[in-house]
């Protein structure tokens, strides 16, 4: 199959699934976890029992897993997407966070607290979904070989993909892509990379921490366009305005970021918002309600993004990002011959 077939196909699937995981939530399983009141906001923790976190948490996985095996014809990151996408069918059914303001005016400090803390644990349940993605992935290869997706430039020879500046394809830590979960996934590569310690090449080692240092510039260049695109995107607290501009900042910002600096940060960009949100959070906390009954007006705009909007808008606009540029880079490889060996790109 031709590579551009592949790549339509990929894109098909990537649409269709995640066209479906979003219906499923937001026309089937939201009334379960918004609770009774329909303007409230949904927070399983500032505005909930508890309880509703346990049944989001069973909804994501079964998402996941059923992702994971939809998605074998995609590159890894696809299953990410349509799961955090998908979630956010609850986040377009939620009131707005005033409902919240209101209730802790008194005490807006505790609720961000809670807030934060909320916002750490639906991270904790969608690295469990990733990984659970990652296994039935895993699962549905070993039946189905010729079904998953392969890298476009895996084949090329080693000379080849030096003179493209492209990562090795065993050192590019996909979690849950290569293997049957993270945990294994991040094992098998500690254990590479402490038995190469001692025997690897200079070249090799100076490639290495080139590959390092590009990542960790890569991920905070995002994460700095991304809080700039959010105060210009976020100019309401109207809950449209607040998912859109948490899709669009992270998407562009991670666009942008992985076109200048191209590196494999793909399985773990979706964690930037969580990022955001906690700083986001520790600064409204102590700055934004004022006095008197009208107090929560002042609460910026930034601050009444609830924590399900960060990991699904904004976990999803991310990954998203890094599927497209990755994308980009690779049509710009396979369209164009080896150039010279100091035309350094990552993909």
């Amino acid at each position: 199959m031709k590579h551009t077939h592949r790549y339509w196909l990929e894109k098909l699937q990537l649409q269709v699934v995640t066209a479906g995981a979003v219906a499923f939530v937001y026309l089937v399983c939201w009334q379960g976890l918004r609770g009774t009141d329909p303007d409230a906001a949904v927070s399983f923790l500032a505005n909930g029992s508890g309880t509703e976190i346990l049944l989001f948490a069973g909804i994501l996985w079964a998402m996941a897993a059923v992702c994971g095996a939809l998605t074998i014809m995609g590159r890894p990151e696809s299953a990410m997407i349509a799961v955090l996408l998908g979630a956010g069918g609850l986040a377009l059914r939620s009131g707005q966070m005033r409902s919240l303001l209101w209730q802790n005016m008194p005490d807006s400090g505790a609720m961000y607290g809670k807030l934060i803390l909320e916002v750490v644990v639906l991270a904790v349940l969608a690295m469990a979904a990733g990984s659970l993605a990652a296994f039935t992935r895993a699962l549905m290869s070993r039946s189905r070989p010729n079904w998953l997706w392969k890298h476009p430039l895996a084949e090329l020879p080693d000379e080849d993909r030096r003179k493209l500046g492209l990562a090795e394809v065993d050192r590019v830590v996909f979690v849950g892509g290569l293997v049957d979960s993270a945990v294994l996934n991040m094992g098998m590569w500690l254990f590479r990379s402490l038995a190469r310690r001692g025997s690897s090449k200079a070249g090799d080692k100076a490639r290495n921490r080139e590959m390092a240092v590009r990542t960790a510039s890569a991920l905070g260049l995002a994460l700095m366009l991304s809080i700039v695109l959010l105060l210009v995107f976020m100019r309401s607290a109207d809950r449209g305005q607040i998912i859109f501009a948490l899709l669009a900042s992270f998407f562009l910002a991670v666009l942008i970021a992985h076109q200048m600096m191209p590196c494999p940060f793909g399985p773990i960009v979706w964690m930037l918002p969580i990022v955001v949100a906690v700083g986001a959070y520790i600064l409204a906390g102590t700055t934004s309600v004022g006095a008197g009954p009208q107090g929560w007006i002042a609460a910026p705009a930034y601050a009444r993004a609830l924590p399900l909007d960060w990991l699904t808008a904004g976990g999803g606009g991310a990954t998203l990002g890094y599927w497209v540029s990755a994308r980009m880079h690779e049509e710009r490889h396979m369209e164009r011959p080896i150039e010279a060996e100091g035309d350094q790109q990552y993909v």
